[in-house]
């Protein structure tokens, strides 16, 4: 069940981070900042996964 529902986290952050990504280069930042918006947007949705799996047990 562990691993389900981290696969499940990380497909959630990687789509999350790829709107995070595509919004920020559509308004109008370069890749690199894009990518560092991307980035934390990865790494916030993917640690409520964490928090989340950690309440339920």
């Amino acid at each position: 069940m562990l691993i389900t529902f981290l696969l499940l986290g990380a497909s959630v952050s990687v789509n999350v981070a790829l709107v995070a990504g595509i919004v920020a280069r559509l308004s109008g930042l370069t890749t690199a900042r894009a990518v560092l918006v991307a980035g934390p947007a990865f790494i916030a949705v993917f640690s409520l996964f964490i928090t989340a799996w950690g309440n339920l047990k």
